[in-house]
């Protein structure tokens, strides 16, 4: 390490793939360490200034979290016994003697883990002082433990959150508790989502998606005859493009992933009547074999295309239309990229209603199909801006700014 590089602040990440543009810029001002050891790698493999955390993370860093583990554990059971855990009464497992049989095991679990990546936070800090903390997401356990370490230590800490939410205003999810002090907003609407979470208007930054920054330079993207040719589709093909999702443990809507499902078989059989070819564009976090459901679905009603899970851009740019299942963030990348959009609506989510954002359910898809390629919805420029400030393809250089501002005081 050069005296120039030593003299760098240390920046502490959590490490969410939507940071890696962002690191590689902030590379230049700090050094960086990461909760996430991939990223890590792969920003250490970029020629950036990495310290691993790891190397604090020694054997008795980890013993003496696995004990205190098993004391806290202990504490906490011993508490609770013969009571219900979060008053939910209704279920057995959450209630003695069904809770002996697992929960136990599963705090010491989170706590050692727990413990262990604090302990390691802390040694960073005290060897290097660390400047400043970026989370993508602050309610998982790594993202809080990073958000509460920064906040009990006086450390700047932003949350730049990896996907705008669209709950309906009642909706009981997990992404409307904040831990971190201040926020690096996509848009307008993230912004007043946040703030309608508690969250001061002073303390969030409109800085736009991080990870859109690539959609507005024209050499990163193919033209609608290469990506049309590269899926095996003919150019005067009508081509819809679906947006799958999975049923996540942050919320409760209805009977989960069953409706899913369902909806799916609904909008894959009601291609051929409208003489349409189909890519299925699954969301990257749908579990692996899902692929081999599509394939069988698509087979069993005769629907030609394609099933992917990456390269949105080929997706969205050799598409007519998008169809999004519930209200999801490839829609603003649709938008983006020219291709208008109408929901699938699901239950507890939905695009809000200004932005003019067509949709139906999966139940209605022969009425409401015909009608959309009939007059195809139209992109909406408002939308684009208030998801994705400002539309420019700027929002690391923004984040960066921002990100100084905190630590260095610029």
């Amino acid at each position: 390490m050069t005296d120039a590089e030593a003299k760098k602040p240390v920046l502490l990440l959590s490490g969410g793939s939507n940071q890696i543009s962002l690191c590689e810029v902030l590379a230049e001002d700090y050094r960086l360490a990461f909760l996430n050891s991939q990223v890590a790698e792969t920003i250490q493999s970029l020629g950036a200034e990495v310290i691993r955390l790891e190397k604090y993370a020694d054997d008795g860093l980890v013993t003496k979290a696995e004990n205190k583990s098993i004391w806290y554990a202990t504490q906490i059971v011993e508490g609770m016994e013969h009571k219900t855990f979060l008053g939910l009464s209704d279920i057995a497992s959450l209630k003695e003697p069904e809770l002996g049989e697992w929960f136990p095991g599963f705090l010491h679990a989170h706590v050692s883990a727990a413990l262990a990546r604090i302990g390691a936070c802390s040694r960073l800090h005290l060897d290097e002082h660390i400047a400043g903390i970026i989370v993508h997401e602050d309610v998982t356990d790594d993202g809080r433990i990073l958000a509460q370490f920064g906040i009990a230590n006086g450390i700047p800490t932003v949350h730049i959150p990896h996907a705008n939410h669209f709950l309906a205003p009642d909706a009981n999810d997990i992404h409307r508790q904040v831990t971190a002090n201040f926020i690096g907003a996509y848009g307008a609407w993230m912004r007043d989502w946040y703030v309608s979470c508690g969250v001061p208007d002073a303390n969030i930054r409109l800085v736009g998606n991080l990870s859109y920054d690539w959609l507005y330079d024209d050499t990163n993207l193919p033209s609608r005859e290469h990506a049309r040719r590269a899926l095996g589709f003919a150019e005067d093909d009508f081509i819809i493009a679906y947006g799958t999702t999975w049923a996540q443990s942050t919320n409760v809507w209805g009977e989960g992933q069953a409706i899913l499902d369902a909806d799916a078989v609904a909008i894959i059989e009601a291609m051929p009547s409208i003489k349409a070819k189909l890519i299925v564009k699954m969301h990257p976090g749908e579990p692996q074999g899902r692929e081999s459901l599509y394939r069988e679905l698509m087979l069993r009603a005769g629907v030609e295309g394609a099933i992917m899970r990456g390269k949105n851009e080929f997706a969205l740019i050799a598409s007519d239309l998008l169809l999004t299942q519930g209200s999801s963030n490839i829609a603003v990348q649709s938008h983006v990229l020219g291709t208008p959009v109408a929901e699938v609506f699901q239950k507890g989510t939905r695009y809000p209603v200004k932005y003019g954002i067509p949709g139906f359910w999966a139940a209605h898809v022969d009425d409401a199909l015909p009608k959309l390629v009939e007059e195809p919805p139209e992109v909406n420029e408002t939308f684009i801006r208030d998801m994705n400030y400002d539309h420019d393809g700027k929002a690391v250089e923004r984040a960066v700014e921002y990100v100084k501002e905190l630590t260095l005081g610029d």
